[in-house]
């Protein structure tokens, strides 16, 4: 949600969920009349009479898709509950910022690329020393057996790095001592304008071909494309950056940025529904679908809209003409970006193995 820096001419619209090839013969919502109005006050209203707005939309879509049980009433809870807090945070947004201390700290290259592309990208000199402190939990990933892991989580990734508190501190310490000598912290607090901002985590991800993390949205469906994982972040307000462990080049699954894409303005309403939705439903099987198909179209958003750009559409050759591939040899073996506004995706080796550290720089 950048103000500062726009880009409206940027010809990406965020496709309608309900849309995907693999799924358009489920039941979808047919607006009407009465859905026209809810949503004309919902465009006009104050974000707080939303919420109430927005149950009025379920409950008027039972009518033609009657809710099926508990269980998609569990899924309708958990992205609206997901919408309330996106709520929250666009109200107090622009409250949060402080313009003024921010513009205190004199810019440099790493803020200045943030600023303009959404992402940075260089050499840390960390990278044998995590590598080699971080072995055994390395070693215990690269040897984790194939499975399909529970949506929202990884195949191969420990969170905070290791279950050895001493070396979770050791690891944050290390980071944000590379970083600050980098300037990369500095440049994070300069850019997010919210307060001083640090290292507070870092999860140890392994990435191999046979992941299947990459693929939850749609679980069951048979349809991929080449920007499947393509995404947004939910959360706003925090940098993240990537470390890598392991040598990676264009086999290993680098991770990759679509540049200037943090600049890109929406429809709010389409980012509003589009963060709580990512998260909060995955389209992952047809009733955690029905949930969210039971919206009127204008709201069928998600964050999580790679797999919906098919292959050789104009708006998947555009995404692809604009990325940035990470890889050593080109960019480093260190990345900063804006999670919530950069699109991003990356760990999709196509042989080998790819070790990182996903890294969260925030107050």
């Amino acid at each position: 949600m950048r103000f500062d820096n726009p880009i409206h001419d940027h010809g990406f619209n965020f496709p309608d969920i309900a849309d995907f090839p693999d799924v358009r013969h489920e039941q979808r919502y047919q607006d009407d009349k009465a859905s026209n109005r809810i949503i004309e006050e919902i465009e006009t209203r104050q974000y707080q009479h939303m919420i109430p707005l927005v149950d009025q939309l379920i409950e008027h879509s039972e009518k033609q898709m009657p809710i099926q049980g508990d269980i998609e009433r569990g899924f309708i809870q958990k992205w609206r509950k997901l919408l309330t807090k996106t709520l929250n945070f666009y109200q107090t947004f622009h409250a949060s910022f402080m313009p003024a201390k921010a513009n205190e700290i004199p810019p440099n290259k790493i803020f200045e690329s943030l600023f303009e592309r959404g992402w940075w990208a260089g050499t840390c000199n960390a990278d044998k020393s995590l590598a080699e402190l971080l072995k055994p939990e390395i070693d215990q990933l690269l040897e984790k057996p194939d499975g399909t892991p529970d949506v929202g989580s990884y195949d191969r990734a420990i969170p905070n790095c290791s279950k050895d508190k001493n070396k979770q501190a050791q690891v944050l310490s290390i980071l944000n001592t590379h970083l600050r000598k980098m300037g990369v912290l500095a440049a994070a607090t300069k850019y997010n304008k919210t307060g001083k901002l640090l290292v507070r985590k870092a999860t140890l991800h392994v990435s191999k071909p046979t992941d299947k993390h990459l693929f939850q949205t749609y679980q069951d469906c048979k349809t991929i494309s080449k920007t499947t994982n393509l995404h947004m972040d939910p959360k706003e307000s925090l940098i993240k950056g990537s470390l890598y462990l392991t040598p990676v080049e264009e086999d290993d699954g680098p991770i990759y940025y679509i540049d200037t894409s943090n600049r890109w303005m929406y429809n709010e309403l389409d980012s509003i529904f589009g963060r709580a939705i990512s998260v909060g439903c995955y389209c992952y099987n047809p009733i955690s679908r029905r949930s969210v198909f039971r919206l009127p179209s204008r709201f069928r958003k998600s964050y999580l809209f790679g797999r919906n750009i098919l292959d050789g559409t104009p708006e998947q050759k555009m995404l692809l003409d604009k990325a940035k591939r990470i890889t050593n040899k080109k960019y480093g073996n260190f990345s900063i970006f804006d999670p919530g506004n950069t699109m991003h995706t990356g760990g999709w080796p196509k042989k080998g193995h790819r070790v990182n550290l996903q890294i969260q720089i925030r107050m």
